[in-house]
């Protein structure tokens, strides 16, 4: 997926990264259990944050 994020943000203008997940958690770790909404804008404000200077270039 990282080699993925990396490609598409070559893409001039507006792009889409389609990922399949697995149902289920992973071994050892626990349901998550937050609400929806906080995850959209967590992983939103991460992919600002980690990728910002990449998409800045």
């Amino acid at each position: 997926m990282k080699a993925a994020f990396g490609e598409l943000l070559t893409v001039r203008g507006p792009a889409f990264l389609h990922a399949r997940i697995e149902a289920g958690n992973a071994e050892g770790i626990e349901k998550l259990l937050a609400d929806p909404v906080s995850i959209t804008e967590r992983f939103t404000r991460w992919l600002r944050e980690v990728h910002a200077s990449a998409v800045a270039a």
